[in-house]
């Protein structure tokens, strides 16, 4: 009993050699730090399965930050364009946009010539196909309408549709040949006042009566522009009508009226047909005027005297003074004795009564209104040369107007 329980198996101690105690842990990984790194032991020795491949952690935090900035740079060169558009424009001298302004007008008329002789030559081959055939109807196709001519040369339809379009067309190739027309004279970007008028002879020697006045005024464009358009849109100050004379104003919209005058003196029927219109753009006040030399509505003018006359007026700051601005009015009017009823000496030179026409209306404007008994001239022109001062009356009173009530207003503030 005693040797049986003598060789009896110690179980705790043989679990103490079996299981591995913290010391000798710790000895074994000092040792495993102490080896050089084998890849081939660890791929032969340790690692008897292939190692799994770690799965690529994507980092969603990052793409969007490089969106972000993506988004933000493209956002700084939209700014950098805008500031370089910006920087143009108030970089641009006023010559630089005059030139832009003809070039385009010239490619305008590049392009307007080759239409005409396309139409020129299309009426050619249909006048050549008529000769062979009647029985076919014409068909514009490079100008369909033939309203396309008549606005061209000045003329309305009676159809209100194309009237109004009519009257659009002709005021804004006027307002397109303002730049030009001004350079021409030499009065663009003037600065001293100026009061000039003068017989200018055309190349085609047709004999021109050309009035200039430019002045500086104590307000700013803005209120001076307005002014002017309520005396040529004629709400303030009303301009008196004479007797045996007939008005009527077709007002097309806020910046467009069409006006048509006549007055009878001496057995001579005048008519006088003004289309107006008004643009504020690009820091400038433009008015333009044109009158109609034919109109579907008033047949009677193929029996009278015609006004053939066209301006402009222009207002712009004071390139120092924002409290100022500038006005330059210029108005061209061709005198064809024509346009004139009347007795003529049929064996003057062509230009005799023209050159006496402008020296009359020279005359008169320089005369103080109304015109006195030595004052003589053909009646309808005497009917044209009234009409035009009572218009400078009127605009010369509202600008007063306006400058007092300016005036008034700084004072105001200044106390």
């Amino acid at each position: 009993m005693a040797e049986n329980t003598a060789a009896s198996w110690n179980v705790l101690s043989d679990l103490q050699f079996l299981l591995q105690t913290d010391d000798d842990r710790d000895d074994e990984i000092l040792h495993m730090h102490e080896l050089p790194l084998d890849s081939t032991t660890l791929v032969d020795g340790v690692c008897s399965s292939p190692p799994e491949k770690k799965r690529r952690v994507r980092d969603y935090h990052h793409r969007g930050e490089l969106a972000q900035l993506r988004k933000q740079v493209e956002d700084l060169k939209s700014t950098l364009r805008e500031a370089k558009t910006k920087t143009g424009v108030l970089d641009t001298s006023i010559w630089q946009k005059a030139a832009r302004r003809e070039r385009v007008e010239k490619m305008r008329s590049i392009q307007e010539n080759v239409d005409l002789r396309a139409a020129v030559d299309e009426r050619a081959a249909y006048i050549d196909q008529m000769k062979r055939t009647l029985s076919r109807k014409p068909r514009w196709s490079t100008m369909p309408e033939a309203s396309v001519e008549e606005w061209q040369s000045f003329k309305l339809a009676a159809q209100q549709s194309r009237r109004t379009s009519a009257i659009h067309a002709i005021a804004d190739r006027q307002y397109r040949r303002q730049p030009n027309a001004f350079i021409q004279a030499g009065i663009y970007d003037r600065s001293e006042d100026l009061f000039r008028a003068a017989a200018v002879t055309l190349p085609s020697r047709q004999v021109l009566l050309q009035v200039i006045n430019h002045v500086n005024l104590s307000a700013p464009a803005s209120i001076i522009a307005l002014a002017c358009w309520r005396a040529f849109r004629r709400d303030y100050p009303p301009i008196p009508i004479p007797e045996n004379a007939c008005e009527t104003i077709e007002r097309i919209d806020e910046h467009t009226i069409y006006e048509r005058f006549s007055h009878t003196r001496g057995g001579v029927t005048g008519h006088s047909n003004n289309i107006r219109k008004y643009y504020a753009e690009d820091g400038r006040y433009v008015t333009v005027w044109r009158t109609v030399l034919e109109d579907a509505l008033v047949p009677e003018m193929a029996q009278g005297a015609v006004e053939n006359s066209w301006g402009w007026m222009v207002v712009t700051p004071h390139p120092r003074e924002r409290s100022k601005s500038r006005m330059t009015c210029l108005v061209q009017t061709p005198v064809d004795p024509r346009t004139f009823a009347g007795p003529t000496n049929t064996t003057a030179s062509p230009n005799r009564f023209e050159v006496q026409s402008i020296e009359a209306i020279k005359f008169a404007i320089t005369t103080t209104f109304p015109f006195d008994a030595d004052f003589t001239c053909p009646p309808a022109m005497r009917t044209f040369v009234e009409r035009g001062q009572l218009f400078e009356r009127a605009i010369k009173s509202s600008l007063n107007d306006a400058i007092a009530r300016f005036a008034s207003e700084e004072q105001k503030r200044a106390e």
